[in-house]
């Protein structure tokens, strides 16, 4: 598998593979079936014609909003995932580590990933607070 760019001569051709409306990988022509060619071939001809906007010539507080807007939704899919993981098992209560939890959401936006420490680090804060918002959970300091 090879690293997306939207510079590639074949961008248009690419799959994006959707997990719960959440992004989770590009599939590249070579890799895809016969079927998913024709499909990526199919939305090639639809945008054509397209008035299509890279992401990197986006507003930056537009592209803010989508990298939370990703961030938030793959972490409710954490969420649902451990909820459902539990409701399996038959427990009726779950421990959550909302670091850890973060920490899975930020590394379950593909979109992001190779970014800096500093970036990451922003980004498990913003799923954390997702996370503990979504539970209804309240952190020490708030607490006293």
């Amino acid at each position: 598998m090879r690293p997306f760019s939207d510079k590639l001569t074949d961008a248009t051709r690419w799959n994006a593979n959707f997990k719960t409306g959440v992004l989770v990988g590009l599939l590249c022509p070579k890799c895809q079936t016969q079927e998913e060619f024709l499909e990526a071939e199919t939305n090639a001809a639809n945008l054509a014609d397209a008035d299509l906007v890279s992401f990197r010539s986006l507003d930056p507080t537009k592209r803010a909003e989508l990298i939370i807007e990703m961030i938030d939704k793959s972490a409710h899919t954490v969420i649902e995932k451990h909820r459902k993981k539990a409701e399996r098992t038959g427990k009726t209560r779950v421990r959550v580590d909302v670091q850890a939890w973060a920490a899975e959401a930020a590394a379950g936006v593909p979109a992001i990933q190779g970014q800096s420490e500093s970036f990451m680090a922003h980004a498990r804060e913003i799923a954390a607070e997702y996370i503990s918002g979504a539970l209804g959970l309240t952190t020490n300091a708030a607490k006293a």
